[in-house]
């Protein structure tokens, strides 16, 4: 039987300078894994689980605990946000492309090629259009509506580096400046959609392109299609999903949304807030120890034997190393004036994952910043923003056969403690393999052997104690297993067996 894994294990860890401090401040070298919120699905974690043969039903359902397909009604078009806040914009076509005014009239036609530009008119409620010469052709109040589709066209927006070939776009006025807003049919939206490189396998694709679904009609049907800031149901950028038009338009990635058409992922016959992230770092995190707010069932944190993806996912493991005034500069763009930061403590209770939380009380949550003025208690969001770090999970690294066996063992083993990989020698001093300890136990990796095994409870602590006495039994030869009336582990030279009614153990030695 696995044993639980407990937030509870976390005590406060101190990340403490590097070796040859430098002028500048202490050296920091801050380890962690994943990349993103981690709520909801891995990407990286989906591609893992694809590969090992995982169908994307049955991804969605890892990361989604307890939802289910479903095919209600979906909205028919979906506004997208493709930009906001803009002086003018620049629309160059490969074809030729309709300038229309408020009215809905159609007022030029743009020939390939050219270069049309958009600008407000300052003091006033109007947009002026100009043509391909830089003349103006004509002044409307908003929206200028777009249409490209229909000539086939191809339509550049030069502000926002991506060319798009469905829908139409409207441009309109907030706070003086002009904004985009791509009114597009909605699976066709979902062609456009840049979340996973299109080369990965195809059950990867096929539930992001659920995912992605899902996020986009539950967003609108909560929250409508003409929020504040946008006019739009959903932003193009991560603010929601990055919608990136023709460039995501290739055919195994339009082959996942057609062939998925109109699916959703539901929970209790209701559609569910599909959060993703591009790496968990191999588990995830509940969803209100992140965004706050209620604790969602379907959201809830758990292992995810594929985001380590055999070694392939750049963000499962990252260390950012950074001074100590280096720091200090980042956390007082935030308010944060620390001085030259001399020492970081992250403070328990962690989330599910591991992450760092945000500060609950005095003693509770965040990361504690000792610095040479002051000392500074922050969020971990907060910390994790302003340092520019991939995500609040730090912990140490997992990686090679260690994190094949974790993964394997759906992270039974529990959290990483700060020490480490490390040389495993026997006691003559020769190195026999590595080792590395976690909340729940150490796995070995045998060098010679290549065989990697997981020692944990009481066996464990009389494995250490035999070895503190001067006997050593060898590296091991088995995980603990179950026996008649207890465990047992074997070793090189010996084995422990654990009796479940007298909670002892006895070594053996052949």
């Amino acid at each position: 039987m696995k044993r639980a894994i407990s937030a509870a294990v976390f005590v406060a860890l101190a990340i403490v300078p590097a070796p040859g401090a430098a002028a500048a401040g202490p050296s920091f070298a801050i380890g962690g894994r994943g990349w993103g919120h981690g709520v909801g699905m891995s990407q990286w974690g989906a591609k893992g689980l694809a590969d090992g043969g995982a169908t994307g039903k049955q991804i969605l359902a890892h990361f989604y605990a307890g939802t289910a397909l479903g095919t209600p009604t979906l909205p028919g078009t979906i506004r997208v946000g493709l930009i906001q806040n803009q002086p003018a914009i620049h629309l160059t076509g490969n074809g030729p492309f309709d300038l229309d005014d408020h009215t809905g009239a159609t007022r030029a036609t743009a020939a390939s090629g050219q270069t049309w530009t958009l600008k407000p008119i300052t003091g006033t409620n109007e947009i002026q259009v100009l043509d391909g010469s830089g003349a103006p052709s004509f002044t409307t109040t908003p929206p200028v509506t777009v249409y490209y589709e229909n000539h086939t066209t191809q339509l550049s927006v030069k502000e926002t580096g991506y060319t798009y070939k469905h829908g139409r776009i409207d441009f309109d006025l907030s706070g003086g400046n002009l904004r985009g807003i791509l009114i597009i049919p909605f699976e066709r939206y979902l062609y456009g959609l840049g979340e996973m490189p299109s080369a990965w396998n195809m059950e990867a694709l096929k539930a992001q392109a659920i995912a992605g679904r899902t996020y986009a009609a539950e967003k609108v049907s909560r929250l409508g299609q003409n929020r504040a800031g946008c006019n739009c149901g959903l932003y193009a950028s991560t603010l929601d999903q990055a919608y990136v038009g023709v460039a995501q338009e290739v055919s195994r990635w339009v082959t996942a949304v057609n062939s998925t058409k109109g699916q959703v992922s539901t929970y209790n016959g209701k559609l569910i807030q599909a959060f993703y992230s591009a790496s968990d770092g191999g588990y995830t995190e509940n969803n209100e120890n992140v965004f706050g707010g209620t604790a969602l069932s379907y959201l809830r944190g758990s292992c995810d034997p594929g985001d380590w993806a055999n070694g392939d996912d750049p963000n499962s493991n990252w260390t950012v190393t950074m001074d100590g005034d280096q720091i200090a500069q980042r956390l007082a763009a935030g308010g944060y004036k620390t001085g030259q930061v001399q020492q970081l403590t992250v403070i328990p209770p962690r989330g599910v994952s591991g992450r760092m939380l945000r500060v609950i009380d005095s003693t509770h949550g965040g990361i504690t910043v000792r610095g040479s003025t002051s000392t500074a208690r922050i969020d971990g969001n907060t910390f994790e923003s302003l340092l520019g770090l991939r995500s609040t999970l730090l912990s140490h690294a997992i990686y090679g056969d260690i994190r094949v066996k974790w993964d394997s063992l759906n992270c039974a083993p529990g959290f990483p403690q700060s020490s480490g990989v490390y040389t495993w020698r026997d006691l003559s001093g020769t190195a026999r393999g590595t080792a590395q300890d976690f909340s729940n136990g150490r796995i070995f990796d045998n060098t010679s052997t290549s065989k990697v095994f997981w020692i944990w409870g009481p066996i464990l602590s009389r494995y250490d104690a035999t070895r503190k006495a001067g006997t050593d039994l060898g590296m091991p030869l088995s995980d603990v297993f179950a026996i008649s009336g207890g465990r047992r582990a074997n070793f090189e030279h010996g084995y422990i067996t654990w009796a479940s009614k007298t909670n002892k153990t006895t070594v053996t030695r052949t």
